[in-house]
């Protein structure tokens, strides 16, 4: 019987979840989301594929320089980040899409 006064009083109090997509979530300060890339300041200097803790990121510095990101991977810990002399990768503070394929997880940049 302890749990009805839980019950009623939760009742009358207000939800802690949000009516998402009709108001808006406020994210906190420093939130780690969606992944950006500059290509114009990337020197390819390998450095993120190196500290990044679950390899989801790769760079070819081939003819055609390449750099994927598999979002699949990733666990937002923005140790890449952190590494990169030119700051051309930061996480930015709005949410990742969500992908239910796996092949749609990696993105190819260029």
């Amino acid at each position: 019987m302890r749990i009805l006064p839980e019950v009623i009083k939760n009742l009358f109090r207000k939800p802690f979840t949000h009516k998402y997509p009709y108001q808006p979530i406020v994210l906190p300060h420093g939130f780690r989301g969606d992944f950006s890339w500059d290509r114009e300041k990337c020197v390819f200097c390998e450095e993120c594929e190196r500290i990044c803790p679950v390899g989801a990121i790769r760079v070819d510095r081939g003819d055609v320089k390449k750099f994927e990101v598999d979002m699949g991977k990733c666990i937002f810990c923005a140790e890449c980040e952190k590494a990169c002399p030119k700051d051309a990768i930061r996480l930015e503070e709005k949410i990742t899409p969500v992908e239910i394929e796996r092949s749609r997880t990696i993105r190819k940049l260029q």
